[in-house]
């Protein structure tokens, strides 16, 4: 994944020399800009350590990160937010020492905006009056609010009278880091798109932004342009500070391992029974481990009799679902199909296949990605086995109430077997070696996919519930660039009660006597 940078920093027309400093590292995709303040080299010193020590701290927990991009950990937005809290305190405590060492450095401090990607989410984290701002869909939007004395004013709505106090307010700033031990860090989470732009920069060159000035910037044709042109503008406009510009683009083909959702995917499975209760993070969780794939009109999914090791969610088009009876039904976007057959395991007894009126797209999900996640998202696993089984009990329910008896909600029957009759026999339910006879009713063989009946093809149960279903079977030195200047959790659920077993024993038998790991909630 490239992800292409420009960086530029300037002393300015004023300045002796050049107090903030930047730091871009490709590997942690991690992009820093500090505006040292203390004079006497002070705020060099500030701001030179702030971006290193920042960088150290991400480097020590480079494992999470990589869990958290993989999404192959019990790792959520809110630790990579700790995790850029904890690096910038650090910062914090390092000046502050230092400071307290020296005389002459003592009161130094430095505002530290950065931007951290991973996987397909960008961190920043913002203390003091540099900036961020995004750039999408020709539109700005600035991503940071500014810690200074002066914005603290006009939020409080007061009256900001003359220039000359106006722009002594500006320079002040409210937060800065290692002015003390410790400081309070905005932090933001944002989802990130193919195309997105984004400018970190120090006060030097947004002080003197104006209308528009944004917009012509972000649509210069190349990065380099974009930071060159940035410190032109304020170096022509005054220069009173130092400058610092870096500029970061994503790829138009930006995406992490498999396809992310789009909009319409991730309404389709919000509306789902499947992620029924997921939060966005597990449901985009669940999707990486699914494989998307495209069927031509009339393309076999699978035959009857082909091992039932995978469930498919229909993103667009049609399924049809055919018994060896003749019988058909129609599974389209937001359908489920072949659930009840992933978990008993066996083989399907229908056969699947594409509509022959125009193609259709699924999500699979195969049986040993749902046995990975007891190990590697036992909550996620926990959550999606619930609402399979709260689905199979609204199954089982209003089989029973088709049938007209009542007791089989409540005690496990055994091996079942449903004859349908189509002639005035009744039909019959035949539990080990008792038969029992049913009044007689008109039903339709059924399969364990899930989806209601065409009228078509039971025309006397239709409006009725669905029928009970027959049984089934280290960074190198070249790769950074310097410039001086919430758990919750469901209870534990049996993984063997739920999942059932496959025909393979000893393996199955295995995988149900592993240890299951639980996720406990974090203490915030």
């Amino acid at each position: 994944m490239n992800i292409a940078f420009s960086a530029r920093t300037d002393v300015g027309r004023v300045r002796e020399q050049n107090e903030d400093n930047f730091l871009v590292d490709r590997k942690l995709q991690l992009y820093v800009v500090c505006d040292g303040m203390g004079g006497h080299q002070s705020g060099e010193v500030a701001s030179a350590t702030a971006v290193n020590v920042v960088r150290e701290t991400l480097l020590e927990h480079r494992d999470l990160l990589d869990a958290y991009a993989r999404m192959t950990g019990a790792i959520e937005d809110d630790d990579i937010r700790a995790l850029l809290v904890q690096a910038v305190q650090h910062a914090s405590n390092r000046i502050y020492e230092r400071g307290m060492l020296n005389a002459e450095q003592r009161g130094m401090g430095t505002t530290c905006s950065l931007l951290l990607i991973v996987g397909m989410r960008g961190f920043i984290a913002h203390v003091g009056d540099s900036r961020v701002y995004r750039w999408r869909a020709r539109q700005v939007e600035l991503l940071t609010e500014d810690h200074s004395l002066y914005n603290a004013m006009v939020q409080s709505g007061a009256n900001m009278g003359e220039m000359a106090t106006v722009a002594n307010l500006k320079n002040a700033v409210t937060r800065a880091v290692g002015v003390q031990q410790s400081v309070e860090v905005d932090t933001r989470v944002l989802r990130m798109e193919a195309g997105d732009r984004f400018l970190l920069c120090s006060d030097g060159l947004s002080g003197y932004l104006e209308d528009g000035d944004l917009e012509r910037l972000f649509t210069r044709p190349t990065l380099d342009e974009i930071t060159e042109q940035s410190l032109a503008l304020a170096n022509d406009r005054g220069g009173k500070d130092n400058i610092t510009s870096i500029v970061v683009e994503l790829p138009a083909d930006y995406s992490v391992e498999r396809a992310t959702p789009t909009p319409a995917w991730d309404d389709a499975l919000r509306r789902s029974w499947l992620t029924h209760d997921m939060s966005d993070r597990e449901r985009a969780l669940l999707v990486q481990r699914m494989t998307e794939r495209s069927h031509a009109a009339g393309e076999v999914l699978c035959e009857a009799g082909a091992p039932a090791d995978k469930l498919f969610f229909v993103l667009s088009g049609h399924l049809v679902l055919g018994s060896p009876t003749g019988a058909t039904r129609d599974a389209g976007a937001g359908a489920v199909v072949g659930d009840l057959a992933l978990l008993a395991g066996g083989t399907h007894p229908v056969r699947v296949a594409a509509s022959s009126e125009g193609p259709a797209t699924t999500l699979a999900l195969g049986r040993e990605t749902v046995e990975r996640l007891m190990f590697e998202q036992p909550g996620l696993l926990a959550r999606l086995l619930a609402n399979m089984g709260r689905r199979i009990s609204h199954r089982f329910i209003a089989a029973a109430e088709a049938l007209g008896e009542p007791l089989w909600r409540y005690v496990d029957p055994g091996p079942v077997a449903v004859v349908a009759r189509r002639d005035s026999a009744p039909p019959r339910i035949r539990t080990g070696s008792h038969t029992q006879e049913l009044d007689a009713i008109d039903l339709v063989e059924t399969d364990p996919m899930g989806i209601p009946p065409t009228p078509d093809a039971a025309p006397s149960l239709a409006g009725a519930p669905p029928p009970l279903p027959a049984a089934a079977a280290e960074v190198d030195d070249d790769e950074v660039g310097f410039g001086v200047a919430q758990a919750d959790t469901l209870p534990q659920l049996s993984v063997s009660d739920l999942l059932g077993r496959s025909e393979d024993t000893d393996a199955m038998a295995a995988f149900e006597a592993a240890p299951t790991k639980r996720s406990e909630p974090k203490d915030r």
